[in-house]
């Protein structure tokens, strides 16, 4: 706590400013999104809920058809493929997945591996392969 605090203090004026009205934007969508589930939740039907589930995902289409929305589109597709594999209890299919997503990434843009929970052995086979041609080429 005390060294984000450091990080603070060391700050521009412009950086605080930003760091502030990304907050303020996060604040006001969080917000807005508990508004939503309140209403949602007062809902009786079923067929009122399925209302309200078509006119978003028309909104969640448009925006994510164009322009910035497309990265969380893509990110959405992905996370759908895997929920996919993973109520199909389809493993050979879902490690096979994890295994390209964690090879691509970690030759790719290695700072999206970075948090992960857990690695299984083909994501460790794929890390050592990798350390070791980093040691042959001088750069990893």
């Amino acid at each position: 706590m005390l060294e984000e605090h450091k990080k603070i203090d060391e700050m521009a004026k412009s950086e605080l400013k930003f760091e502030l009205n990304n907050l303020r934007m996060e604040y006001d969508r969080m917000t807005l999104m508990r508004d939503i589930m309140v209403m949602v939740g007062r809902m009786v039907t079923t067929i009122d809920l399925q209302k309200i589930k078509d006119y978003v995902e028309k909104v969640y289409k448009e925006k994510v058809s164009g322009n910035w929305g497309f990265y969380y589109g893509v990110r959405d597709n992905i996370v759908d493929m895997v929920n996919n594999l993973a109520e199909m209890q389809n493993i050979e299919e879902l490690q096979y997945f994890n295994i390209l997503m964690y090879g691509i990434s970690l030759n790719k843009e290695p700072k999206a591996i970075e948090g992960l929970h857990t690695m299984t052995s083909g994501m460790k086979d794929i890390l050592v392969e990798h350390l070791q041609k980093g040691k042959k080429g001088g750069v990893v």
